[in-house]
């Protein structure tokens, strides 16, 4: 099979290696050398030693650089790729709090909407993955749980709505009850939920933050749902001090199948 520049070669976009998540070529230096050039390569190398090596005595100064080189769009849609794929979902203890004290000192909007567009097509794709093996399935799962705690960190916490037209966690839910995969997204959505503990916003009086709950409380309640998950839904209603046992019984996942 053609690799995925040598395919897209003719295209006249000239950030072709970055267009999709689903392929790594587009991460792989000597395909962006030999599709950019070697400067870009060099800019590429900067921002990677700035992100693996965060530092508060230097931030200033290595904001000063990332403002410079994040004025290129292909620049934004490569780093978004490279961010998520590398330093969220492959990372044992991703430095979350450290990545978004950068971002929210660049104030690039930009920047913002293809970290958040990267972190969902993740995601998605994570939870779309065809699990063969236990080794995939855990490798998914915990891909999953970095990504729901950093959306819970960029989002959540900083009183930040998911909106549905990026990612709709009530028919996430009911797709996970029909296609086997509860045991991936009831994880990772209890991670991003995780998050309003704290929040003066995201209560769980809030409406959205009430009707997923609401669907949590019946998946609980159902006896085809395995335990760990059971205890994964438990622990979010602990975190936000929300008494499970009590919450008002709903009917909405009543005619899913449940495998």
């Amino acid at each position: 099979a053609r690799s995925y520049v040598s395919k897209h070669m003719n295209n006249k976009k000239d950030y072709d290696v970055v267009d999709t998540i689903n392929d790594q070529v587009y991460l792989d230096e000597n395909s962006l050398k030999n599709k950019w050039g070697k400067d870009y390569t060099q800019n590429i190398n900067k921002i990677k030693f700035i992100f693996a090596t965060p530092n508060k005595s230097n931030l200033q100064d290595k904001l000063k650089e990332l403002k410079t080189l994040f004025k290129e769009d292909k620049i934004i849609k490569w780093f978004s790729q490279y961010f998520v794929r590398y330093l969220i979902t492959t990372e044992n203890i991703p430095n979350f709090q450290k990545y978004y004290e950068i971002f929210d000192q660049l104030k690039n909007k930009e920047l913002h909407k293809e970290i958040i567009k990267g972190t969902i097509m993740s995601v998605k794709k994570n939870v779309r993955n065809n699990i063969d093996t236990i080794s995939s399935e855990n490798k998914s799962k915990e891909a999953l749980k970095n990504l729901g705690k950093w959306l819970g960190e960029y989002k959540i916490s900083k009183e930040r709505p998911i909106l549905a037209k990026d990612l709709d966690f009530k028919t996430l839910i009911i797709n996970a009850c029909e296609n086997g995969n509860l045991n991936l997204v009831i994880p990772f959505i209890c991670c991003v939920f995780g998050y309003a503990k704290n929040s003066k916003v995201f209560k769980v009086t809030n409406p959205w933050i009430n009707s997923i709950l609401n669907l949590l409380a019946e998946l609980n309640g159902n006896e085809n749902v395995e335990q760990n998950i059971k205890a994964e839904i438990k622990n979010l209603f602990d975190t936000l001090k929300a008494d499970i046992n009590s919450w008002p019984k709903t009917k909405e996942l009543e005619k899913c199948q449940i495998k």
